[in-house]
Formats: structure tokens, sequence, C-alpha cells
């Protein structure tokens, strides 16, 4: 039994040990460019929970990102993969290239995990359009990524191969791996995959690469493909305000008595205006968090509007278990205190070193992705972007804008042409259709993008939840589970135009949750 992937030595065949208690873990050895076998080789981590169906076929899932970690997701969270899809499959997943515990290593500090909090807090900071001075501001950060970063990593390094289209790539060889285990004819094999967010990305490049060897792929809350490899991500923040909204009418229709930042507000608008008031009081008047009493962990720090903003933007993914903190956290804003908002971010955090971040592999991977073909290298252009961007959406333009797509201006590493995604998604006939999932209020993922990718890829299903949030994954949807488990089972796709209802409402039965958690101060950090 192991419980760390270092135990594991590197295998060009799979090789299964138990890991973790209940899990099997391999660590699979694969080629850094399948078109050049001199380039050498990196270390893939996989992790398995076995059903108890002999005949089972592996489904593999990615939780997203990019940088997401798919041995954490299964860790975590196999239990809600399993009620979404049965008994009757193993969950696979696995950390993609320059992802926690597969190689190449993506971090700008490999060396000092305290040195990478304060890389990250100072250069991921959303982004500040209102003056001439602060968007300069923004501009610098942005550029600092690349410039720190390109020489650690090396511009001729293996980092170069951490790319999509490799790791799409690295899952065709899985499920060869698999079927020749199983004495089965490897050019045979097909993928049984499900992805979420940024996992729609690598399933429909997989699926356009590769459309032939599709057994089942259900991609859920899709990124705008095509819009992904441009590197700006500038369609991912057309349904984020209306998302954001749906917070104040969720906190309205609750109620004062689940919703204390009502405060018997006349209309979700009111609420709205007073979140504008609050962003304009620190905009004015930044507000300082120290109190040792927090303990040693936790630093002193400014408490600022963009901290606020980002944070707000990251609880919209998730409204059933989230809604309640932003509901505290606000209210007690309004009241001067930001306590609760301060210890949520990095900066607060400096000193405490974290298993996994995947803020750098995020940039980086997206990066790669783009292949240089996000130009915002000088300032007017920069500024050309940030406007759009923010004309899009006040809530998701600061956060979005300044992760993605500028960092890549001083990032002087590019993927082999071998490994570059050229054109649209899409393909004209694939071996199974292709399950596409889409939430109506998604705050990242618009439902629009969902229909735009799923037009590509003939005999392809949109199904849409009737819900705010990211992922369907994510929350109880009986209607949604029915839907998957009939495609997964007997490739049913639903009805056209089949729209489904979550089976819980934000706030409802949620309130004493949202305390607990904000009494353990358990914000997900920034």
């Amino acid at each position: 039994m192991i419980y760390d992937f270092a135990d594991l030595s590197p295998t060009s065949d799979l090789v299964w040990t138990p890991c973790f208690d209940n899990f099997t873990c391999a660590l699979l050895e694969l080629p850094l460019d399948y078109s050049d076998t001199e380039a050498g080789t990196t270390a893939v981590a996989f992790i398995k929970k076995s059903s108890t169906n002999p005949d089972a076929e592996d489904v593999l899932f990615n939780p997203g990102g990019p940088g997401g970690s798919g041995v954490d997701l299964i860790l975590s969270s196999s239990d809600v993969a399993e009620a979404k899809l049965g008994p009757n499959f193993n969950l696979v997943s696995w950390d993609p290239r320059g992802v926690n515990n597969s190689g190449p290593n993506l971090s700008c500090f490999p060396d000092s995990p305290i040195g990478q909090n304060i890389f990250d807090s100072e250069v991921f900071v959303a982004v500040d359009n209102s003056t001439e001075f602060s968007l300069a501001e923004s501009y610098q950060r942005s550029g600092m990524f690349g410039q720190w970063c390109t020489p650690v990593l090396g511009a001729n390094s293996t980092v170069k191969y951490a790319n999509t289209v490799a790791t799409a790539q690295d899952m065709l060889r899985y499920v060869e791996l698999r079927a020749k285990s199983l004495g089965r004819p490897p050019a045979e094999a097909k993928l049984w995959y499900y992805g979420i967010s940024y996992g729609t990305v690598l399933g429909a490049t997989f699926a356009t690469l590769f459309p032939d060897r599709i057994g089942r792929i259900i991609l859920d809350v899709v990124v705008d493909t095509e819009d992904y490899y441009v590197g700006g991500w500038s369609t991912a923040v057309y349904g984020t305000d209306a998302s954001a909204r749906y917070f104040f009418r969720s906190c309205f229709e609750a109620g004062p008595e689940l919703c204390a930042f009502h405060q018997n507000a006349t209309s979700p608008e009111e609420l709205e205006q007073r979140y504008f008031a609050i962003v304009e009081s620190l905009k004015e008047s930044p507000i300082a968090v120290a109190d040792p009493s927090f303990g040693s962990s936790f630093l002193p720090t400014l408490v600022t509007w963009q901290d606020l903003s980002t944070l707000f933007f990251s609880l919209l993914y998730f409204p059933v278990p989230y809604y309640p903190l932003i509901d505290l956290g606000l209210t007690y804003l309004e009241q001067g205190n930001a306590t609760y908002i301060g210890l949520a971010t990095i900066k607060a955090q400096l000193l405490v070193p974290q298993p996994y971040s995947s803020a750098e592999p995020r940039t980086i991977i997206s990066c790669l992705d783009a292949a240089g073909r996000f130009n915002v290298t000088d300032y007017d252009k920069y500024e050309a972007y940030i406007g759009g961007m923010f004309n899009r959406s006040f809530y998701g333009a600061p956060t979005i804008s300044a992760i993605v797509g500028a960092p890549c201006r001083s990032l002087d590493i590019a993927p082999p042409t071998s490994q570059i995604f050229e054109g649209k998604p899409g393909a004209n006939k694939t071996s199974a259709p292709i399950l596409f999932i889409g939430n109506t209020l998604d705050p990242v993922t618009p439902l629009r993008s969902a229909k735009k990718v799923a037009s590509t890829f003939a005999g392809s299903s949109v199904l849409t939840l009737d819900a705010a949030g990211h992922t369907s994954i994510g929350m109880a949807s009986d209607c949604v589970d029915q839907s998957i488990k009939a495609y997964m089972n007997n490739l049913t796709l639903p009805a056209a135009n089949t729209i489904c209802k979550p089976d819980q409402i934000p706030f409802v039965n949620q309130a004493s949750e949202g305390a607990a958690r904000l009494a353990k101060r358990s914000f997900p950090a920034m």
C-alpha cells in the first residue's frame, strides 16, 4: 500500500498498485512527443476506484483547470462521480502533464512553496481598469509572470510538452494499454470519458483528433474550445453577470431569515446596488485585517475590492454550499468587518505551504495551447482587450483577464509543432455521439458555448440544466443523473431541447451549513 506517487517507479505498461487505502495507482512512463521518440519521456500519475463489475469499463475523469488534479478529484469525490454514473464503471482519473503528481514540473518556484504563494498573490491580482495608473499596474503584473517563469523553467525544457494535444494523446495511449492488458487489440480501444470545464476542451480535442476512438464522451459545462485556443477566454464571461445576479435574486427570495444580507430589501436590484456600494467603499478605503489571535499561520492583510471581486466570482461556482458564505461575508463587510474575506486570500496565508497549487500550471498550459495566438504584446492592445472583457462582464472580467491571456505575452516557451491544435474542433462522424451538458446560469462556461461546440460534432446532443453554478456533477439533479446513466449504459441521448431542473435550491436548508463553514474559515483560498 502506497500513499505517495513518489514511491512508485514509472512503467511503460499499466501496473496497478494498491494505494490510499481504497484505490489503485499507476505511474505511466509516456513519450514527451509521440512524433519524436528522441525527446524523452515523462511520468504521469493515474488512480482508479474499481467497480465490483468484472466487465466494467474504465471511465476517465478530468476535473477542469487546466491544472486541476484528477487524483485529488477521485480521492475526494469518487462517491459523487459514482452517484452520477452508477456503480458499474471503474472510476479513473489522472494528473495531466504538468499537474500535481505528474511531470514535467511547472512550478516557477520549485524549491520554495512560500515563494510560490507570494508570486501568485502578486501576479494573479484582479485587473483594475478604473484609472490609467491601475490599468498600467495590472499590465505590468501580467508581464511579471513570463519574465520570471521563462528563465526558471527554461525555454527549451520539457515544460513545452505540457499541453492539451499531448494530454489527449496520453489518453489514447492509456486506453490502448488497458486494452493490451486485457488481451484486446489496442488499435480498436475506445475512450470512455467525463470532462468538466477545461476537461471539455480536452475531450473536444480528443474527439477532433481521434473521432473513431470514442466509446462514450460526456462534456459537462463546456468551454468554447475555439476561443480557448485563441488564448484570451473572451467568451467565458458572457454569462457571468447573469450568474452573479442570481445570487441577489436567491437571497431576496430566501428572505432575511435565511439570507442575512437581505435585511428587508425590496428587490434583488437593491441587493446588487448594496454590493456595488461595498465595492466602491473598498476602492476608496481598503480594510485592514490584522488580528494575532487568528494564529501564526495568518498574516495581516489589506482587503481590497479586487479581493472581494475574486472571491465573489469563485463562490458563484457552487451556489448551494457557497451562497451562504457570500451572504455572511457581504453582511460583515457592510458593517466594516473584512475578517472573513481577508482570511480567504492567499495574501493572508503566504506562510502556509499548499500541497499543490494549480495557479501556475493553469496559466502555463493555457499559454502553451494558445501557442502565440493571443497577441497583447503592447499596452494599447492590452487596454483594448481589457476594455472588451469589462464590456462583457463586470463580475468576471477582473479575475479571468488576470489569470490567462495577458500573462502569456512574456512567456517565451512554445510547444513543438506536432502538439499545436490547429483550426476548429469538430468531426463529421464519430464512433459514438457525444453528450454535452450546460447550465443556464454558469459563471464561466455559458450555455451558448455548449451549443456552439456541440454543433461541430455530428450527432451530438445538448442537455440543459436550468440552474446557476459551474458543472452538473457538483449539484443534485435526478433528471441529469438519469440522462447520464441512459447515455453511459445504452448510448441513449436525451431528446432535443431537454431541460432538467436541480433538486436543490440555494439557501434552503443551507444557512446553518454556511455559518459553520465561515466559523471554520473554510473559504476556498483565492
